[in-house]
């Protein structure tokens, strides 16, 4: 007779609890053996389209900012200069989303420069600051 949902679940949890060492030790010697070819995949990826979205998403997300992150990678992606300076993005001048740190809402897309110092912030009217 098949087990009910209930009586899978109660003999997995039983099961992965009483093998919980055994799976860890098996799965720490798979990485340390597969270690290259890990690190090797995950830079590939990133340099996919769809990898490039979500390690940005990503860390945009651990860093706090809050919104519509589809929206927000699309507006990250076409913005060209910095909203503050004008200057063009290019391999020196790196593009960075501002974002406000005790609400988590977006404000800009500025250059490292600009992100990296508020002076800014008296060139712009600001309501909230």
């Amino acid at each position: 007779m098949p087990w009910t949902d209930e009586e899978r679940k109660s003999y997995m949890k039983a099961y992965r609890e009483a093998n919980k060492d055994k799976h860890k030790k098996n799965w720490a010697e798979w990485q340390k053996k597969n270690k290259q070819y890990n690190i090797t995949r995950q830079r590939e990826y990133r340099k996919t389209t769809e990898g490039h979205k979500n390690y940005n998403i990503n860390n945009w997300k651990a860093k706090g900012v809050i919104g519509d992150y589809d929206q927000l990678y699309e507006y990250y992606m076409n913005c060209d200069k910095c909203e503050v300076c004008n200057k063009e993005f290019t391999e020196k001048i790196k593009k960075c989303l501002d974002h406000d740190h005790n609400t988590g809402d977006f404000r800009f897309i500025l250059c490292a420069s600009c992100n990296d110092h508020d002076y800014w912030k008296k060139k712009i009217n600001h309501t909230d600051n």
